[in-house]
């Protein structure tokens, strides 16, 4: 399986991570392939969850009157 170049955007790494899974699921790939497509796509996933985890505190620091709280992860 042929690494690709670095992934930067969310959608983008969602969209790689679709396909690496189609691959497996398709069963044409060796095991060596098979392997790395899953690591890859493992790599993406953290990637992409860690994301959303950092959406998730930026929508929490919204207040309730609507203000935006500057974001601070060193709490």
């Amino acid at each position: 399986m042929k690494k690709s170049n670095k992934i930067e955007t969310f959608e983008g790494k969602l969209q790689k991570i679709r396909e690496l899974t189609t691959s497996l699921q398709s069963g044409q790939l060796s095991l060596e392939e098979s392997l790395a497509a899953y690591q890859e796509a493992r790599i993406l996933l953290t990637e992409c969850t860690a994301y959303l985890d950092t959406a998730e505190l930026s929508i929490k620091q919204v207040t309730e009157n609507g203000e935006i709280v500057p974001l601070n992860l060193e709490e």
